[in-house]
């Protein structure tokens, strides 16, 4: 339940995301922060936050349309849709692990 409304506002602020993330943390309870957590499940908020595959897809087909109409909005949805998974890699970066 509490993933559920994780995911509903991952794309957020921190200001946003961190209150929903100690709700989970108070109703498990948990001593974690939410910082602590977020190290935690960090591949799973970064996996949730990128937006669905469908949606490049969508786009694609757009483009392959002969309405010059249609074709634009695929390029436009197509474009958002690049933005928003540069979104998350700025807000999850990959962490590099430097090998001892």
């Amino acid at each position: 339940m509490y993933i559920s409304k994780i995911e509903k506002v991952i794309r957020e602020s921190d200001e946003i995301l961190n209150p929903v993330i100690q709700k989970l943390l108070d109703r498990i309870q948990s001593d974690q922060t939410p910082e602590e957590w977020r190290i935690a499940n960090y591949e799973g908020l970064r996996r949730l936050a990128y937006p669905k595959t469908g949606e490049a897809t969508d786009a694609q087909a757009k483009l392959f349309n002969l309405d010059p109409v249609i074709q634009a909005e695929g390029q436009a949805q197509l474009e958002a849709y690049s933005v928003a998974c540069f979104a998350v890699k700025l807000k999850f970066p990959k962490v590099i692990q430097v090998a001892k």
